[in-house]
């Protein structure tokens, strides 16, 4: 599996069905109510009972697979570990239609998030529930769904969660959304077009724009829309938000980026966004980006809109060497997915 570009990695995982098809909420629950008296132990769990429990309730396999346990490391971090074995392998799909579930690519983003938190915090494999405030900075309605969601618990600021914790409560607030398909991705790069040498996007136009997704104009969504930022910046919530609320993607629609991947399309943009300005410049995007970028572009030829657009960022970016906003970004991403890849994803649901 080669590297394309540091957007798509999401995307490389759609490559190939020896991938886990994610996490349900049954399988998370019996990890739960195993490590409920351990989130600040050690030794209370044996790699014997753990193994007895991925045998019988997740059936990898993979029956020589190594479970990463370790006597000597806290019961968290060894749970935090066992999580990545799991997604990291096929494991027993989801017999039940209506249990929710994580995809791949839901545990992936979530558990290297939870990991980054409680490193920054020293804490192994645990955080306390007044770290997770503000911590999404990407994703603000995550924040805002978080917040709401403990404001009226009987929990306090030092309530331990540790990883399956942390998954079960993301399950309980992520979005229903459906993506944006490269059409709707296109609407937010012309929406910045328009606006790109104004101090700001005219909420009237954004508003048009989630009118024709069939998305309701609502309290929280007229205050992002009117909120004076650069557009550039305005632009990243802009796309996110969309892609969470809309739910018009026909299910047969091949080019369309999930919401998990415009959120981590958009978290890997603000990572190479060196100096914050909303964009990248050639520089922030690098050598590689445009070279493995302009390599796949030009092999987007299944109709001649998908073509047309790959050849406007091959010539009109690339080759002008102009900087790219998170739309463009978002955009050539998508573009860069070659059609059979996402036939046999579609295939192996």
């Amino acid at each position: 599996m080669h590297f394309k570009c540091a957007l798509i990695f999401c995307a490389l995982y759609l490559l190939t069905s020896a991938w886990s098809t994610g996490l349900n909420r049954d399988q998370l629950e019996l990890l739960q109510d195993l490590y409920k008296p351990y989130k600040l132990t050690s030794n209370g769990v044996s790699v014997q009972t753990i193994r007895e429990l991925v045998d019988n309730a997740f059936e990898m396999e993979d029956s020589t697979l190594e479970i990463r346990f370790r006597s000597d490391q806290p019961d968290s971090m060894n749970l935090f570990n066992l999580l990545w074995t799991l997604v990291d392998n096929k494991v027993k799909r989801v017999d039940k239609i209506k249990v929710k579930k994580l995809t791949f690519l839901e545990v992936t983003l979530y558990l290297d998030e939870f990991e980054e938190l409680f490193k920054s915090h020293d804490q192994n494999g645990y955080i306390y529930l007044k770290q997770l405030s503000g911590f999404f900075g990407y994703w603000q309605t995550i924040n805002y769904a978080l917040h709401k969601k403990f404001k009226n618990l009987e929990t306090d600021d030092y309530t331990v969660m540790n990883a399956v914790d942390f998954l079960l409560t993301i399950m309980d607030i992520k979005p229903k959304g459906r993506g944006l398909t490269l059409a709707q991705i296109e609407m937010f790069v012309d929406l910045y077009g328009a606006h790109k040498t104004s101090d700001g996007i005219d909420a009237d136009a954004s508003g048009e724009v989630f009118q024709t997704l069939g998305i309701q104009i609502e309290d929280d969504l007229k205050n992002l829309l009117t909120s004076k930022r650069s557009p550039e910046v305005l632009l990243m919530d802009l796309i996110i938000v969309a892609a969470e609320r809309n739910i018009t993607v026909p299910k047969n629609e091949i080019r369309v980026y999930t919401v998990i991947e415009v959120v981590t399309g958009t978290r890997q943009f603000m990572k190479m966004d060196k100096n914050g300005d909303g964009l990248l410049s050639p520089d922030e995007y690098a050598a590689d980006f445009e070279y493995e970028s302009t390599r796949d572009l030009a092999s987007s030829k299944e109709s001649p809109e998908v073509f047309d657009r790959a050849q406007h960022y091959i010539n009109n970016i690339f080759k002008a060497n102009k900087a790219i906003n998170v739309a463009e970004f978002t955009e050539i991403c998508l573009l860069t997915v070659k059609l059979e890849d996402r036939v046999e994803s579609d295939d192996d649901d």
